[in-house]
């Protein structure tokens, strides 16, 4: 099976609108490019989103509703780190700017699993002195049914009302602080 005839793609057959959205902060956005362009090819409207790690206070942005910041290639922000705004950048000139010095973690993994690559492997100098795990369940893509994983959060409801990210934290280190840890288990390699 490959990407075009996945479970993924027979489930978003009928859509029209698709998120693709990066959960993990900074890059993750960008492992979803190949989805983008596929359902694009395919005629869907595709939007970006990614939750940020950017200094969102430094971005000179719009704020269509509470807690979304719009980002276009024109949006200024941090020089240092602002991987939305690159990616704005990169599809209003589409290439033709380098990426900056910064490589993606998440990418730089998944490349290493793609190519086969096991265990503690380091592509870039900034995971040095970390433990890293590149394993085959890094180059596929994960889809989950938004609705379904919404029924299953316990503390949805204490959500609702939150706009940014400070509270969303407090919120959820609040719920996990209320209930016990399952005790740390080694994955069986």
């Amino acid at each position: 099976m490959d990407l075009f005839t996945s479970p993924l793609m027979e489930r978003l057959a009928p859509a029209r609108h698709v998120l693709i959205a990066g959960g993990g902060g900074g890059f993750d956005v960008f492992s979803g490019l190949p989805l983008y362009f596929r359902l694009h090819e395919l005629g869907k409207t595709v939007t970006l989103a990614n939750l940020s790690f950017t200094q969102l206070s430094q971005v000179q942005g719009t704020w269509p509703v509470p807690g979304v910041l719009q980002v276009e290639a024109s949006t200024e922000g941090p020089e240092h780190y602002f991987p939305e705004g690159w990616l704005s950048r990169w599809f209003a000139r589409r290439g033709e700017q380098r990426m900056p010095r910064a490589p993606s973690i998440v990418s730089l993994s998944v490349v290493s699993a793609l190519e086969g690559d096991y265990g503690d492997i380091h592509r870039t100098e900034r995971t040095r002195g970390s433990t890293l795990w590149i394993n085959p369940l890094m180059s596929m893509y994960w889809a989950f049914d938004l609705m379904a994983v919404a029924r299953r959060c316990l503390y949805l409801e204490a959500l609702k009302d939150t706009t940014t990210q400070a509270q969303m934290h407090l919120i959820i280190e609040a719920f996990r602080a209320a209930r016990p840890v399952r005790p740390w288990k080694d994955i069986p390699v």
